[in-house]
Formats: structure tokens, sequence, C-alpha cells
């Protein structure tokens, strides 16, 4: 029964399934502990090394870093899946590859998602001025998360739902544009999040049933 860590950077992002952050839930035959850690690589990567320390009384396999964040492609849609193969932040680069994302791969096809790199800012994005030209999208903890993981060898996968699409230029349109896309589409992106949980395990349950 494998037994995976979720972290989220807020309330919005915890899959209803799991609401109740304070107990180890069991789906199907996988058991799951929710974090939250707040906005930010350094909450974030405290949380990740409580969880990877084995601090919250449970230990896991693998970590899932699943949440929301703001695509830098103009063919990228509100609630497209992210699958990060790549956590960038400054002029640092992590690379993403176990097959823990193979199997992510495996499951969602004929699903639309996209694979790439994800950029990580200490500020919210509101232009694309700073984000690297082969950016799919930004947020503000996944590097700390990914890093944290690789330093105590437990594999993670990190997939982000689009919630916003992050424009070309800085602009008082189009920022108060953005923060309109974000507030109107939560709920589509909150059960997107949700899809994908019920998706992958079950799934996953029955891959392992087959083997």
């Amino acid at each position: 029964m494998p037994n995976v860590g979720f972290i989220v950077a807020l309330n919005t992002e915890v899959p209803f399934l799991f609401r109740d952050t304070s107990i180890v839930h069991q789906l199907y035959d996988n058991l799951i502990k929710v974090v939250i850690s707040g906005i930010g690589q350094k909450r974030a990567g405290k949380k990740t090394k409580s969880l990877c320390e084995k601090k919250e009384r449970f230990s896991p396999d693998y970590l899932i870093n699943l949440g929301f964040c703001g695509a830098t492609k103009d063919e990228l849609n509100i609630g497209d899946l992210i699958i990060a193969n790549r956590l960038s932040y400054n002029n640092q680069e992590i690379q993403l590859k176990n097959m823990y994302i193979d199997k992510v791969k495996d499951i969602f096809q004929g699903t639309k998602y996209y694979i790439g790199k994800l950029q990580t800012f200490d500020w919210p994005v509101f232009s694309r001025s700073k984000v690297c030209e082969d950016t799919l999208a930004v947020d503000m903890e996944s590097f700390a998360i990914g890093e944290t993981s690789m330093k105590y060898q437990i594999p993670i996968i990190v997939i982000k739902v689009v919630s916003d699409i992050v424009p070309k230029k800085v602009g008082v349109k189009n920022l108060w544009y953005q923060l309109k896309s974000i507030i109107n589409n939560k709920k589509h992106v909150q059960s997107q999040v949700n899809e994908f949980v019920k998706h992958y395990f079950y799934e996953s349950s029955i891959d392992r049933v087959r083997h």
C-alpha cells in the first residue's frame, strides 16, 4: 500500500476527498497525507522537509505537489494540466525524471496535458517579462518542494492546473483581466484538481491489480 504525501499551497487547492488534513486518508489501496504549506518557497520548503523527515507521523513513498499555476503560453487554456519535468528558479534548474511521472503520462493518455518546465518566482507574476522562453507555467512554491524532495531522495510528481493566462506585458487592463480570470475560473480549476485525483488513484489501483 503506497504512502503518498500531498503538498498544496492553499486550502482552496486541497482536493475535496481530502478536506480533513488532520488525518491520513485511504483511497483505494493508497494512504494519503495532505499538508498545506502556505504561499512562497520558504514555507513550502519547510513543510516538505517536515514531511520527508516524517515529522507529520507519516512516511511517504513519494510526493505529489498539486495546485494552480499561471500559464505563459498562448496555446494553454484554463483547466489544462501541466506535468513538470523541469523546475527552475533564478539560474537554477532541476530535472524531474522518475517512474511516477511516466505513470502519470500513461494514465492520462488521451487527455489534454502538457509536459515541460515550471518556473518559480518569489512574487506573483503579472507579465512574461522575466519568464524564460521555454517555460510553460509559473508558480511560487514548486522549486523549493522539488529541491527538498530530491535532497531526501523521495520521488515527486509536480502537477499544476492552469488558473490564469499570464499576459505578455504589464498593464492595468491586463492585471484586472488576470485577477478577474483567477476569481471566475476558481470553481472550474478546483473541479479539475478533483478529477485528477480521482482519475489518478483509480487508474493506479486498477494498474496494480492487473500486475
